[in-house]
């Protein structure tokens, strides 16, 4: 069993072992700086898809003109987070969402209130017998 250092010592070390703010704050990326006529380019582009559009990752942050540091398909899902809540609170877009799909390797925006599918509205046979 391990005797705990007498409390000067312990606050002594600790002191000595402790790192300068600026040296423990890690490396963040850039926040996103997405201007009002490229959300509106964004939103266009969904309505005129029919309300879904699907955009590979690295094609999205190359047209978006967003940072390489953003093209991470593991950190797609807090891409899509944070373009969501920008989206909202600074444009006020409340029907427009934004997700990641396949793993992260492809942005989905799509505008609520429209069909998720291709196929909704579209009339196809029930896969059960009507009696």
């Amino acid at each position: 069993m391990r005797v705990p250092m007498p409390t000067k010592s312990l606050v002594d070390n600790l002191l000595a072992a402790a790192m300068k703010p600026t040296e423990a704050v890690m490396s963040r990326r850039p926040d996103l700086d997405i201007p009002k006529d490229v959300a509106e380019s964004l939103r266009a582009a969904t309505t005129r898809a029919g309300g879904e559009l699907f955009v590979p990752l690295d094609k999205f942050v190359a047209l978006v003109g967003l940072p390489d540091t953003y093209n991470n398909p593991k950190r797609a899902l807090l891409l899509a987070g944070a373009l969501q809540r920008r989206f909202e609170r600074q444009f006020g877009m409340k029907d427009f969402r934004v997700g990641a799909v396949k793993r992260g390797a492809v942005i989905r925006l799509r505008i609520v209130g429209r069909p998720r599918s291709a196929l909704a509205g579209v009339k196809t046979q029930p896969h059960f017998k009507v009696r």
